[in-house]
């Protein structure tokens, strides 16, 4: 939450994936209110994550496949993962990722 260029973290990789015409949904995977509020803020739907895939040592592919299956996305054609702590990227990443 603390902010990096005059905004939280997270909101880069949310802008991000919201300006990348493939991306039909973003949806930030969290267990904590403030972020949970940010990411709302920035326009994305909330996942509250399981106890279980909420701990410092549960792996991101865990979190991943708790959102697919509670949420549905069996369907999807991909699902893109942005790390939030990672928030350096080009504005064409994604955008020229999209098929």
């Amino acid at each position: 939450m603390l902010p990096v260029g005059g905004k939280p973290l997270i909101a880069w990789s949310i802008e991000h994936a919201l300006a990348a015409r493939c991306v039909d949904e973003v949806i930030v995977a969290t267990d904590d209110q403030e972020i949970a509020e940010a990411a709302l803020q920035c326009g994305a739907y909330v996942f509250w994550r399981s106890t279980e895939s909420a701990t410092d040592n549960a792996p991101s592919e865990m979190v991943l496949q708790e959102v697919i299956a509670d949420m549905g996305f069996s369907a999807c054609e991909a699902i893109v993962f942005l790390q939030a702590t990672s928030p350096i990227r080009q504005d064409a990443t994604l955008i020229a990722r999209c098929f």
